[in-house]
């Protein structure tokens, strides 16, 4: 037991992301038995949502390496060199699997992929070559080369090879066992603490804040719109239009709730643990201010009405990433999203019927 114990971890210290490769080329048989330790991956309710394609065609190939190239960033450019790619692909789950990770709010079938690809890498491993997984490529376009379904997606891509150890491997750097693993309930670390509710005059003073800067937003967006009462009154606008003093009440409730919303979410995790949703709140106020410029000073109806699309997606997000932290706080901005799909409908008819003003 132990002996095996230290053959794994032998052979997961060997495994790191390989970004040279030698022009050795790669016997089929060997990558045979990559394909087989990946269909032997568990998944969930043994949906096996995957298929491995393996390219080693170089005309694909480089095709292939073009797509995951990253066009002007310098990103994945060693692709190139790797003898060999695959192209992991997410197939549709079983109804089980599907169900459950409806229930569970949880992406079953990438973990099952992503545990499939992992063996693969393992196993290549063993027996002596390297590999790296990518997620940045241009998926339309890996679609097409490999004639992938409406029905899958392709999830992933990995290069094959043997290490070009005239590189040299570079340092992996990992977190120290501490900061990974903990015994019988969360660590009490520093980040844990960091993402504790927030109570007393720091919570008052969090809600002055965050409604503080909602209406900020709110003031930049509104200056586009200080004089834009006669130009409304001068539109083409639907039987259903509201009439323009309804707008200012109405958008100061939404701003009210979305600062109350965004505040909410501070208090039940901390800055740190919530970064990423507060930081999408923080970007939509940007967006949400340019519209008013975009529509009522500067009179781009195409560009305004797809900015407002924009909009709508980035709330849509805020919604289920919210969710997540405190479901109950979502619920605030289901108003917000579905006044802007009204401000939508009514943005595209007035930029529809009024050519000459828009």
């Amino acid at each position: 037991m132990n002996e095996t114990r230290t053959d794994f971890l032998d052979l997961a210290t060997r495994r790191h992301s390989v970004r040279a490769y030698s022009a050795r080329p790669v016997d089929r048989a060997i990558i045979d038995r990559c394909l087989e330790a990946a269909r032997l991956a568990p998944s969930a309710c043994n949906s096996q949502p995957w298929t491995f394609i393996v390219i080693d065609d170089p005309v694909l190939r480089e095709a292939l390496a073009s797509a995951a190239g990253g066009g002007m960033l310098p990103l994945n450019h060693f692709t190139r060199q790797a003898p060999v790619l695959v192209a992991v692909v997410a197939e549709r789950a079983n109804m089980s699997a599907r169900v459950g990770s409806r229930v569970k709010d949880k992406p079953f079938a990438m973990m099952d992929v992503a545990i499939a690809a992992e063996h693969f890498c393992l196993q290549a491993a063993d027996e002596g070559l390297g590999t790296c997984m990518l997620g940045w490529f241009d998926e339309p376009r890996v679609r097409s080369l490999l004639d992938i379904p409406s029905t899958a997606r392709p999830a992933l891509m990995l290069t094959l090879g043997y290490p070009d150890h005239h590189s040299g491997a570079a340092k992996r750097r990992r977190k120290p066992m501490e900061q990974i693993s903990a015994w019988n309930r969360y660590p009490q670390t520093q980040s844990a603490k960091a993402s504790a509710p927030v109570s007393g005059r720091r919570s008052v003073a969090g809600l002055i804040l965050w409604l503080a800067v909602t209406y900020l937003a709110a003031v930049i967006g509104g200056a586009a719109t200080a004089r834009a009462g006669a130009f409304y009154a001068d539109l083409t606008r639907p039987p259903w239009a509201p009439p323009g003093w309804l707008f200012g009440p109405v958008w100061s409730l939404l701003y009210t709730l979305m600062g109350i919303a965004a505040w909410q979410v501070w208090r039940t995790r901390g800055w740190r643990a919530a970064r990423g949703p507060l930081c999408l709140y923080l970007a939509h106020l940007g967006v949400n201010a340019v519209w008013s410029w975009l529509f009522f000073a500067w009179r781009m109806g195409a560009v305004a009405f797809g900015w407002i699309l924009l909009l709508m997606a980035m709330v849509f997000a805020m919604i289920r990433t919210f969710r997540r932290i405190r479901p109950a706080t979502a619920w605030l901005l289901w108003p917000y999203l579905a006044w802007l799909i009204f401000a939508a409908a009514l943005a595209f008819y007035v930029w529809q019927r009024n050519p000459g003003l828009l």
